[in-house]
C-alpha cells in the first residue's frame, strides 16, 4: 500500500513538473515571438517627415530588449496644446519589457523624470503608441507609427506643431478657446468673492448680487453663442461651458449643462466627470424629482445642508467612477 501510495506521488511530481516545463517553454515562445515582432525601426511621420523614430534591438534576456528613442521634444503648455519642439533629442530605453503583442518603453529625461510609453502591434508595418503615467484626468491620445527597412536612412525633419496631431494622433490639432476660459474665471471669481465674503462676514449688499446675476445671465448667453458658433472644441471647453450653463436659471440650462460635461468625458477630460453628476442632480431637482448622486447642498442658516435623495438608484462603485463621494463621506 505505501509503495502504491509512493508510486502515485511520484506520478503526479512528474505530472506538474512536466506542465511547468511546458509552461515555461510555452512562456520562452511566445517572449521569443514577442521580440521578433519588434526588432527594427519604428518611425512616426507628420507632414509625411519623420519626427520620431523608436529602435529597438536584440532580445537580452528573454522578455527584455534594447533600444533608442530620438525624436523631436515635446513644448507641453497642457496636455490639451502640446507642440514639438525645434530640437532634436535623443535618449537610451532604460525599459524595454515585451509582454505579448504589446512592449512598454522607458527613458530617462536629463531632469531624472521617465517617460514611459505602452506599444501595441497591429500588423508588420503598422502599430500605436500611447504614453504612460497621465494624471487620470488625461486620456493619452494613441500616436500610429510604422515600421521602417533597417537600412533604410532616416534624417528627422522638422515640421509644423499644428500637424503633429493631424498626422500622427489622427485628430485635428485641438486649442483650448480662451474666450471660454476668460468667461469660466469670472463664473469662479463672483462665487469666490460670495466665499470670501461669508468667511469675513462681509454682508453682501444688493449691488452685488446684481453684478452677480448680470454677470451669470451675459455669460451664459455668450457661451450660448460660442456654441451655436461651433467655437468650442476641446474638452476643457465643454467643462468649461458645463459649468456656465450648471449657473443658468432653468431646467433646460442644467440639462445642457449635463450634455456638455458629457462631451468634456468623451473628449478625453475626466475632470468633467464630477460636474456631469453634478449637473444630472440639478437638473432632477428642478423637475421636481430626486438627486440620485447627492452632490446637491443648500443653506439653511448659514449652514449647508445636503439635499435629500434617491440613494438607491446608483452605487457607491458607481458614484467612484464619477468623483462623486461614497455614502459614507457624504
Amino acid at each position: 500500500m505505501i509503495m502504491k501510495h509512493f508510486i502515485r506521488l511520484i506520478t503526479i511530481f512528474t505530472a506538474v513538473f512536466s506542465i511547468s516545463n511546458i509552461a515555461e517553454a510555452k512562456s520562452g515562445e511566445l517572449q521569443a515571438e514577442c521580440a521578433a515582432y519588434w526588432q527594427g525601426t519604428w518611425q512616426m511621420s507628420a507632414e509625411g517627415r519623420p519626427v520620431r523614430l523608436f529602435t529597438l534591438g536584440e532580445d537580452r534576456s528573454g522578455n527584455e530588449m534594447t533600444g533608442r528613442y530620438s525624436g523631436y521634444g515635446n513644448a507641453v503648455s497642457t496636455f490639451e496644446e502640446a507642440e514639438l519642439t525645434e530640437k532634436v533629442v535623443s535618449y537610451p530605453l532604460s525599459k524595454v519589457h515585451c509582454n505579448g503583442n504589446q512592449i512598454i518603453m522607458e527613458y530617462v529625461l536629463p531632469d531624472g523624470e521617465t517617460n514611459s510609453f505602452t506599444a501595441r502591434y497591429i500588423d508588420s508595418d503598422e502599430g500605436w503608441l500611447a504614453l504612460n503615467d497621465l494624471p487620470p484626468e488625461y486620456t493619452s491620445p494613441k500616436y500610429r507609427f510604422r515600421r521602417i527597412a533597417d537600412n533604410d536612412p532616416v534624417t528627422l525633419q522638422p515640421v509644423k506643431p499644428q500637424r503633429l496631431a493631424h498626422d500622427i494622433w489622427g485628430v485635428d490639432t485641438i486649442s483650448s478657446n480662451q474666450e471660454t476660459a476668460r468667461i469660466f474665471e469670472e463664473d469662479q471669481a463672483i462665487r469666490n468673492e460670495l466665499s470670501t465674503r461669508i468667511e469675513d462676514k462681509i454682508a453682501s449688499d444688493e449691488e452685488f448680487f446684481k453684478r452677480w446675476e448680470s454677470g451669470d445671465a451675459e455669460r451664459l448667453a455668450r457661451t450660448k453663442q460660442l456654441l451655436e458658433n461651433g467655437e468650442l472644441k476641446a474638452g476643457v471647453d465643454y467643462y468649461r461651458a458645463a459649468f456656465i450653463f450648471q449657473h443658468g436659471n432653468t431646467p433646460e440650462d442644467y440639462l445642457r449643462a449635463h450634455h456638455l460635461a458629457v462631451i468634456a468625458v468623451s473628449l478625453g477630460y475626466k475632470q468633467a466627470l464630477w460636474i456631469s453628476a453634478a449637473t444630472l442632480d440639478r437638473y432632477l431637482l428642478n423637475i421636481g424629482k430626486k438627486q440620485i448622486y447627492g452632490t446637491q447642498y443648500r443653506s439653511v442658516n448659514d449652514v449647508n445642508e445636503q439635499i435629500e435623495f434617491d440613494q438607491a438608484v446608483v452605487s457607491d462603485a458607481e458614484r467612484k467612477m464619477l468623483s462623486v463621494p461614497v455614502l459614507d463621506d457624504q
